[in-house]
């Protein structure tokens, strides 16, 4: 059973939770790794003091830096302080470049395989082009950017030291909505049991059966100031909410969204993401919350918003410390007090077969043309996600 599995966790992490001067981070380090198309993804890895009995965050950045009117990266203000505090904390963390942001700017020769037509299509590129800039991004390329983020968990799966079995999501602006397209997708990715000899002859492999969403490794996500365009092309957010948080088990998928709370229209919105996930969703001056209690909406408590007396969004957020100081005083340990934490588990990606499924009633489908490959045996990298699956055209 999933959940005795992550009991063994609960007490080595529960230390993390209370305050615990002494406990020393481990200094970062520079990593690198290729996403399926072969972009060259740069970041920084933090890993916690305390290895893989601790729960792994993943930093998302926004795509445009509004205070300096250029591209966001990993090293915009307060990013890598907020992984730093949040690693001293006892988490481990990994920040990178998007794609075409930062460091993250070289690609192979197979960027422009035929595989791959948005890189020739939707980009501003010759054919013999070693380099990528987001400069070269025409309308509704950035949606892509979500094979990043499946090239950054993989990464982490055989890092070691590391637990991503115990995964939280953060990110701001146009990286929090990208966040929110790849936690989607893994909520429709699952491993397949596939007979061996129906791959002979070049024949697809046929799944006959499908375990648990790969969703169950998310903890929670935590989305400062989504936004509901990325490149020019409206992201179905509140679906996608609907789906990481969706009861499939015990252990649900927790939501916090933090945003300034001066922007009327950013307030509107973000209420109306929690009011459609926790009907009757109110909250009080003092903290207190109050929603609908029903079969859809139990065991939510977490999933709450963090309104800053600010008209910034975004990354612009976090210089200061309130974001940072109530995340690790207050809502993080809330979130595992108590929660059984999943054992660390080396993902044998190799030798599995993966599938993104469509769902009926939180069901898989297992009818033909209700599923499509994510990753067959033996395949170098996760596929890049299919889009149109999850609402984008």
């Amino acid at each position: 059973m999933i959940l005795s599995r992550r009991l063994l966790v609960l007490g080595a992490f529960l230390g993390i939770c209370a305050p615990t001067p002494n406990l020393s981070a481990q200094s970062d380090s520079k990593v690198k790794f290729d996403t399926v198309d072969g972009v060259t993804i740069r970041g920084n890895l933090f890993v916690s003091a305390r290895g893989d009995r601790a729960p792994t965050i993943l930093m998302l950045h926004p795509l445009y830096n509004t205070k300096d009117k250029k591209p966001g990266d990993q090293m915009m203000d307060g990013w890598q302080e907020l992984a730093r505090e949040l690693n001293k904390a006892g988490y481990s963390v990994l920040t990178f470049d998007f794609r075409g942001h930062g460091e993250s700017t070289s690609v192979s020769q197979q960027f422009i395989r035929n595989d791959y037509p948005w890189n020739t299509k939707l980009l501003r590129l010759r054919r013999d082009t070693a380099s990528l800039s987001s400069k070269d991004f025409q309308q509704g390329y950035q949606a892509h950017l979500v094979d990043d983020v499946a090239a950054a968990k993989t990464f982490l799966d055989g890092k070691g030291q590391v637990n991503t079995s115990n995964l939280i999501v953060l990110g701001a602006g146009e990286g929090a909505s990208i966040g929110a397209l790849w936690m989607a997708s893994e909520t429709k990715r699952r491993k397949g049991d596939v007979q061996s000899n129906m791959s002979l002859f070049n024949t697809p492999p046929v799944p006959r059966d499908f375990a648990e969403p790969e969703s169950r490794d998310l903890l929670a996500g935590i989305f400062i100031s989504p936004t509901a365009f990325v490149g020019g092309k409206q992201m179905p957010l509140g679906q996608w909410f609907k789906d990481i948080s969706a009861k499939r088990s015990k252990e649900r998928t927790q939501l916090l969204f933090v945003y300034g709370g001066k922007d009327t229209r950013m307030d509107g919105q973000i209420q109306g993401f929690l009011k459609s996930i926790r009907p009757g969703y109110t909250k009080k001056k003092d903290g207190t919350v109050t929603a609908t209690k029903n079969t859809s909406s139990s065991g939510l408590d977490n999933t709450l918003d963090l309104k800053i007396d600010s008209k910034e969004q975004g990354a612009a957020l976090i210089p200061g410390g309130e974001v940072s100081g109530y995340l690790i005083k207050t809502w993080l340990p809330g979130l595992t007090a108590n929660l059984t934490l999943r054992d660390p588990d080396q993902k044998d990606n190799k030798s599995r077969y993966y599938f993104w499924v469509k769902e009926n009633m939180g069901k898989p489908i297992l009818a033909p043309g209700s599923y499509l490959p994510a990753r067959m045996k033996d395949d170098e990298a996760q596929r890049p996600v299919p889009l149109s699956m999850f609402g984008i055209n």
